[in-house]
Parts: C-alpha cells; sequence; structure tokens
C-alpha cells in the first residue's frame, strides 16, 4: 500500500514491482517516499492502481529532453542492435543511435560485416549527445 495523500490509498501492483531493478525492490522499505504515476484510477471505493516503472520512465523523458536542450555529452552502454544500428541503456529507458551517426563505424560493410562490427560493440560505453526525444 502507498499513502499518496488522498482518501484512499495506493497500490503498486507486483506485475510494476518485476519491471524495476532487483536491488531497487530489495531496498524498498515501510515510510519511503517513491515517485509513482496513477496508472488507473478507482470506479468505486477501491484503491489507486500505482506504477513507480511509468514514474522512472517519466523521469528519464526529462532527463532527454534537458540534454537535448544542454547538448550535454553522457555515457550509455550499448544492450544490443537492429538493422539500422546501436540500442543504448538510458536510465530505464532504451536510446537509439543509428549506424550512420557512429563516428567510427566503417562505412560500406556487407550485412554480415555489419552484424560482427554491431555485436563487438555489445557492452562497450559510447559517449553521446542526445539529438532527438520522441517520448
Amino acid at each position: 500500500m502507498v499513502n499518496i495523500g488522498s482518501k484512499r490509498d495506493g497500490v503498486v501492483p507486483q506485475s510494476d514491482l518485476a519491471k524495476l531493478d532487483a536491488e531497487f525492490v530489495k531496498n524498498l522499505h515501510e515510510g519511503q517516499t517513491v515517485d509513482v504515476v496513477v496508472a488507473r484510477q478507482p470506479e468505486d471505493d477501491s484503491v489507486f492502481l500505482l506504477s513507480i516503472a511509468d514514474a522512472q520512465q517519466k523521469r528519464d523523458w526529462l532527463v532527454a529532453e534537458q540534454l537535448l536542450e544542454s547538448g550535454e555529452i553522457t555515457e550509455h552502454k550499448v544492450l544490443g542492435f537492429n538493422k539500422g544500428g546501436l540500442t543504448v541503456e538510458f536510465n530505464h529507458l532504451r536510446g537509439f543511435v543509428p549506424a550512420s551517426h557512429i563516428v567510427d563505424m566503417p562505412r560500406n560493410l556487407s550485412e554480415d560485416q555489419r552484424r560482427e562490427e554491431f555485436e563487438a560493440r555489445i557492452n562497450q560505453v559510447m559517449r553521446l549527445k542526445v539529438i532527438e526525444v520522441d517520448p
């Protein structure tokens, strides 16, 4: 149960907690203040359905917008790739880096060579500048 300062309490479902970092969940304790968003308002006298994961993502979108405005360069771990480029960790979100924006990416590679180049970058940390935010 979460006291949200309303006449009714709220609850964060197990399915939402499963989306969170295990260490974060382990350290949750009674009386702790956490950011939440209302996922569903009660239709009767029941409780609000809340989401910590959505609140974290909302905060991360705001951070992304601030980085876009400031032009600051930050470090992000490469998580994977798709046909067009790399996916990177951005707090609780995933960012995308198009292959054409990777400075040291060789050009004119075959599809297999391109995949090998992308695979070699998984778990590496890249210094990146946010150039677009699309929540």
